[in-house]
């Protein structure tokens, strides 16, 4: 399995970008894992202490996107 490389505050979303999320019991495929390997980053969602260890897929997507969001608007209005 891949290892995030970085937080996903950490990379710079606002040019291009495809998000490939993993299903919460299995991840990413082997392909998938490859591709982001050579061509991006694999990025985490750091989570406080607790005893949930992983996020749902629709929940992680919504961080995400947000967070794209988030970094276009700031680019747009500095």
């Amino acid at each position: 399995m891949v290892q995030a490389d970085r937080a996903y505050t950490q990379v710079d979303l606002t040019g291009p970008t495809a998000l490939v999320i993993g299903a919460e019991d299995k991840g990413l495929d082997e392909t998938w894992q490859q591709a982001a390997k050579l061509h991006g980053h694999c990025v985490t969602i750091p989570m406080a202490a607790s005893p949930v260890d992983s996020l749902n897929a629709s929940n992680a997507a919504a961080i995400l996107l947000f967070e794209a969001l988030r970094q276009r608007r700031m680019a747009s209005h500095p």
